[in-house]
């Protein structure tokens, strides 16, 4: 699916979500992603390996 739609404002593909070990960027580039939909109109964030 993810092949079908392009990313845009309110739709994101993610692979998958970090892990829990402290890698440092890695949560906070998650984090952005997640506020820069909240703070807008909201929208859709995909994870999971198989939407590559």
């Amino acid at each position: 699916m993810a092949d079908k739609l392009a990313e845009s404002d309110d739709l994101d593909w993610k692979g998958k979500l970090p892990g829990f070990a402290p890698v440092k960027g890695i949560w906070s580039e998650f984090a952005k992603d997640v506020a820069a939909m909240a703070n807008t109109r909201g929208g859709l964030l995909f994870t999971g390996s198989a939407i590559r």
